[in-house]
């Protein structure tokens, strides 16, 4: 996942995508997805054996290379899928320069509140002593015609080596249109929720 760079200030609240949740897309659903990301990104990753040793206790399944590539397309990196009844993860670490950790679903309609991921990034800020910065939201709409909304945080201070040290939580809006492996997840319009922790290397390019 190359960087954003995003630079205004934003205020907190919902995100579009979120707020007409169907379906198992419940409150106790943000907090189970919230749990994985703080447990592999927050906690463990960046380094390898940590986070080797969390997937292996949450029980997830390595990814062949071509589904990874489904994922991270030509940019290098691993990742496993976690298989829980209320919805399965994908779990994806990206290698240097873009080092990233990624948990990902697919919702109906995106979840109800984004609190319990705001109080885990600020959890995760606190024991670091670093302030957080909430950055623009960002959206974009690619060729396959996706609306992909992006909101980030900058640790202050950055990360080790001097990387950027970044925060980030993605909708993206199939519009009825989602065919991938968790199409039982996807419902309609079906929306796929992504919470990245990344530490963009000291002159990696934006």
């Amino acid at each position: 996942m190359r960087g954003w760079t995003l630079m205004v200030a934003m205020g907190a609240g919902l995100m579009p995508g979120m707020g007409r949740a169907e379906g198992p897309a419940t409150v106790g659903n943000v907090e189970q997805m919230v749990q994985v990301f703080e447990t592999v990104c927050l906690q463990a990753f960046p380094e390898r054996r940590a986070v080797d040793g969390a997937m292996g206790q949450l029980g997830g399944t390595p990814l062949a290379a071509r589904e990874v590539r489904t994922y991270l397309h030509d940019d290098p990196g691993r990742g496993w899928q976690l298989v829980r009844p209320e919805a399965t993860y994908v779990v994806t670490i990206e290698e240097p320069p873009y080092r990233a950790c990624a948990v990902r679903r697919m919702t109906p309609g995106g979840f109800p509140t984004r609190a319990p991921f705001d109080a885990a990034v600020q959890r995760y800020g606190a024991a670091r002593k670093r302030a957080l910065t909430p950055l623009l939201s960002q959206s974009m709409r690619p060729p396959s015609g996706l609306d992909i909304v992006a909101t980030v945080q900058r640790v202050e201070g950055g990360g080790p080596g001097g990387s950027t040290d970044s925060l980030m939580l993605f909708t993206s809006d199939y519009h009825g249109t989602y065919d991938g492996p968790f199409g039982k997840d996807a419902g309609k319009p079906g929306i796929e929720l992504r919470y990245v922790h990344q530490l963009r290397d000291a002159g990696a390019a934006p």
